[in-house]
Order: structure tokens, then C-alpha cells, then sequence
């Protein structure tokens, strides 16, 4: 048990400053946490006062990284404002520490960021400090001095009676502010230092699960190094944002990579980089692509197509939100040994059991006819939940009246009957007797066909969704 004599002054002042808040906010919060960057100076604080804490630390969440001066610009009444920063006595403190932690030639580099008040150089000790971490998530801010819509000088900015006020930046450290990458230099040297040593008690060698968000709102976007893909445990990678140029071509070992939950949304991996990442991992179950929102992102659906089926032996889960827009697809780029288009994939998977895919990845043609049985020619038997999105659905109007307005209406009605005919070989020793669930709402919301293919699921032990 921690005793509070045993808390560093710094920590204590937090504390009261919380307890003594005029809203009471902490009184309202389940858990003490915040939108504060000054917590991640806390923690290492309390870290290197306290090392034989150091190995309990089992997951760290740093949530919106940015330079601690750098909230300096933001009002008082935004949610990231920090309440409280360290002395400029105690940031040295921590620099000292990261001098004795890093190797001689990274140490320099990332201790002059921390006496600057580097919010991911911090995080960087913090995770250099806690060995035995298995969960690390981050997040990069988009903070940036365009985005916050101040542009004070400093001496406007700095003037604080608080004796815990941070000191203004030197001019030549500004653009510290649009970099946040020393959390990512850091993986990537850790990672090859995990690589190439058998030692259990180095930083991120225990880590199973990943969480990174990494884009930058347009601003100081920060590429991530393929060496953050092969951490020796690593099991469940989710990113938001993730940035990887033709230049930085993956190589990933003979043996593959651990990874068995992939998450990849809203990325820019260019070249054959999404070929790599998902066939290099051997062991994969789970594949949860999103790209809702991704201007640069040009690649080859053949290509992923291919990536997945160099899986079909583990992979189970398959989430594919393709959205129409801001998308650019070129399949003439494709470079394998063989191709099969994504409609033909997923039926080749023998242990896929839950898909989440836009009807139109199914369709053998965009312009050819509909035939009843294309979904069950599209699917594998071993399929247990599905769920069918048309991402041109706008919300609060029926696809049925949509695809009239467009002249899709053919269409609509060939996916409807290719859904009862699916349904019909739902029934127990038919060809999808492990069918139990599907999701089909964006489709029939709002069409007098839906109480009929819910009907004919019920028949046939399916569930319908029917909102």
C-alpha cells in the first residue's frame, strides 16, 4: 500500500488541487483520470522516485501527447488545458534519469526534449522504466499553433503567478510542437533492441497489446517504422492514422509476425505495403480494415484480396468498411504470382465465421446481372454472423427508394432475393447450417421486404436484424 507521505510533493499538490476543485469534479469521475498532460510528468515522476514500482506498471494509456508548454496557448476552459506543470528543477531531474536510461547515443537527444517539457519524450522514459508493460496505447495530438486559434506572444502566454508555471520555450524549439515523433523513435529503437537480444526485462518486450493514433490533423504527420510490427509478443495491433511511404518498405522475419488481431483505419500505406503487413502475419484471426477518411490512400484491392487469402489457414474475423470516397483503388499495380479479385475471397477462407463487408465487394460485376445465388457462391460455408453494408445509404431514406432515384433499382432487388436465397440454405444439412446471424438493415431499412427475409431467417434458425 502507497502511503501518502510516500507521494512526492508535486503529486500531492495535484491531489489537493482536485479535491479542493470548486465544481467537484473529481467527485463526479468514476476513475481519476483526465485530459491532462501534466499526468504523464506525474507518472514519471513517481517512477523514478519510486522504482521498485516500475516492474508492477502492467498497461500505460498516454491520451493526446503533445509538448507539455505547448498547452500553454490553450484556454483555460478547453478539456486538454493542464491545471498544474513541474518546475523547470524537476524537468531536469527527469532528464538526468533519461540520460542514465538510454544508450550514449539516443540519451542527449531525448533528455534535451524532456527538460523542454517534451510530453512523448516523457512518455518515452515512462516506457523505457516499465518492462513488464503488456498494453501501451497512445496518442498523438493534433494540437498545433494553427489549430488553436491563439497566436499570443510568449510574454502574454507565460505571464502566470503559479509557481508551478512552465517556463516559455526557447524560438529554436518550436517545432517541437508539430513533430510528436519520440515516442516513435522510441518503439522503433526498442523494438530492433528486442530483436536482436534475448533478454525479457527489455522496454516493450512484453508488450501483447498495441494501441496507436497517429494522425496529426494535416499537420506534422509521423510515420511509423515496420519494426513497431515485430515486438516478439506482440498479439493485438490497433491503429488510427498509421503512415507508411513507399520508401519504408516492410521486412518482417522469415518466421512472420505474432500479430493475430489487426486494426488498421483510416492509414496511408503506399506501394505494396499492404501486402506485406497483412501476409506477413502468420498467425492472423482477426482483420478489421476501415477507410472512412483517407484522402492519400491509393492502393489495389486485388492486392489485399491476396494478402488475406495467405491467411485462409487462421483468419476467422473479417471487418471491411471500404467507403466509396476519398478512396482510390488501381489494380493494374498489382504485383503477385497470382490474383483473385475480392469477391472471390472470402469463399476460400475455411475457418472465416463473422464478415463485415459492402455488398458492392461481393458483386462479380458492377454492371453485370444479379443472380440468386451470387452470396452463396461469394461465402464460405463455415460462415456464422454477416453483416452486408451499401455505404451510398444515406441516413433516414431506404435503399430501396434510393436505388430508385439512381436506377439501381435492379440491382437492389437481385441483392434482396441473393439474401432469401442465402437464408433458404440457412436450414439445418444445407450448404450454410452454420449461419445464425445477419445483419442486412442498411439494405432493407425501410422496405416492405425486410418483415419477409426476416420471416424467412426465423424459418430457417437465422436471426434478421429488423431495425
Amino acid at each position: 500500500m502507497v502511503y501518502l507521505t510516500d507521494l512526492p510533493n508535486e503529486l500531492l499538490e495535484e491531489i489537493l488541487l482536485l479535491a479542493t476543485n470548486g465544481d467537484q469534479e473529481c467527485l463526479r469521475e468514476v476513475k481519476w483520470r483526465r485530459e491532462c498532460e501534466s499526468e504523464v510528468a506525474l507518472l514519471a515522476l513517481h517512477l523514478l522516485r519510486n522504482p521498485n514500482h516500475r516492474p508492477l506498471v502492467r498497461t500505460l494509456e498516454f491520451n493526446s501527447l503533445s509538448t507539455l508548454y505547448s498547452v500553454g496557448r490553450v484556454p483555460p476552459w478547453s478539456l486538454i488545458a493542464a491545471r498544474v506543470g513541474l518546475r523547470p528543477e524537476t524537468l531536469a531531474e527527469l532528464a538526468e534519469a533519461a540520460d542514465r536510461t538510454f544508450p550514449p547515443d539516443l540519451a542527449s537527444d531525448w533528455s534535451y526534449r524532456i527538460r523542454n517539457g517534451c510530453a512523448d519524450a516523457i512518455a518515452a522514459l515512462i516506457l523505457a522504466w516499465s518492462t513488464r508493460v503488456t498494453e501501451v496505447e497512445f496518442a498523438l495530438s493534433p494540437l498545433t499553433r494553427e489549430d488553436d486559434g491563439l497566436d499570443p506572444s510568449d510574454d502574454e502566454v507565460y505571464q502566470s503567478d503559479d509557481e508551478f508555471a512552465l517556463t516559455p520555450p526557447n524560438r529554436e524549439d518550436d517545432d517541437m510542437e508539430h513533430l510528436n515523433g519520440m515516442i516513435m523513435q522510441f518503439i522503433d529503437w526498442a523494438a530492433h533492441n528486442v530483436s536482436t537480444k534475448q533478454n525479457e526485462d527489455l522496454p516493450l518486450s512484453q508488450v501483447q497489446h498495441l494501441r496507436m493514433r497517429t494522425w496529426m490533423n494535416g499537420h506534422g504527420e509521423t510515420e511509423v517504422a515496420s519494426s513497431a510490427f515485430q515486438l516478439p509478443k506482440l498479439r493485438i495491433l490497433e491503429t488510427l492514422g498509421l503512415k507508411i511511404s513507399r520508401d519504408e518498405s516492410p521486412i518482417f522475419p522469415e518466421r512472420g509476425l505474432t500479430i493475430e488481431k489487426l486494426y488498421l483505419k483510416d492509414f496511408e500505406i503506399t506501394g505494396n505495403g499492404i501486402w506485406h503487413i497483412i501476409g506477413g502475419c502468420r498467425q492472423l484471426r482477426v482483420l478489421n480494415i476501415d477507410l472512412n477518411n483517407s484522402p492519400n490512400f491509393f492502393g489495389s484491392k486485388t492486392q489485399m484480396s491476396n494478402a488475406i487469402i495467405r491467411q485462409a489457414a487462421s483468419i476467422n474475423e473479417i471487418h471491411l468498411k471500404l467507403h466509396k470516397w476519398g478512396v482510390r483503388w488501381d489494380d493494374t499495380q498489382f504485383l503477385s504470382d497470382y490474383e483473385v479479385p475480392l469477391d472471390r475471397c472470402f469463399a476460400r477462407l475455411s475457418q472465416l465465421h463473422t464478415l463485415t463487408v459492402d455488398v458492392k465487394e461481393l458483386l462479380p460485376s458492377s454492371e453485370g446481372p444479379i443472380t440468386p445465388d451470387f452470396l452463396v457462391t461469394r461465402l464460405p460455408v463455415s460462415i456464422r454472423e454477416l453483416t452486408i453494408n451499401w455505404y451510398t445509404a444515406e441516413m433516414g431514406s431506404s435503399l430501396e427508394t434510393i436505388a430508385i432515384g439512381t436506377g439501381e433499382v435492379d440491382i437492389w432487388l437481385g441483392i434482396v432475393e441473393a439474401l432469401k436465397v442465402l437464408l433458404r440454405e440457412a436450414r439445418p444439412g444445407y450448404k450454410f447450417s452454420n449461419l445464425r446471424y445477419v445483419d442486412a438493415s442498411e439494405i432493407l431499412f425501410g422496405s416492405d421486404e425486410l418483415q419477409k427475409v426476416v420471416e424467412i431467417g426465423e424459418s430457417n434458425g437465422v436471426h434478421v436484424e429488423d431495425f
